[in-house]
């Protein structure tokens, strides 16, 4: 998967589960990076992954809100709508 994060809210993008991710023209000065999340771990009943360290520096002017899109690869299976969770660490220096 990949997670990819944004300055401000791509509202000229439609993100629809099971398509194909377009990304509009007007989206991409957006984008702050992409993080490719490269290693999965299964558990007996669920799993967990990670993504290694990526500089990505980026300031949010005016606001305090971070935006992103976790797009799939290749073809996860899911066992429900909220199976998974997103888990971010920033530093600020």
């Amino acid at each position: 998967m990949n997670l990819i994060l944004f300055s401000s809210d791509p509202t000229a993008s439609t993100f629809t589960n099971n398509a194909a991710q377009a990304i509009a023209d007007a989206d991409l000065p957006k984008i702050i990076c992409v993080v490719p999340v490269t290693t999965h771990y299964v558990f007996a009943n669920n799993g967990a992954s990670t993504a290694v360290y990526v500089g990505c520096a980026f300031e949010l002017s005016n606001a305090t809100t971070l935006y992103g899109a976790l797009v799939a690869t290749g073809t996860p299976t899911l066992d429900a709508v909220d199976a998974l969770t997103v888990k971010l660490t920033i530093r600020q220096d």
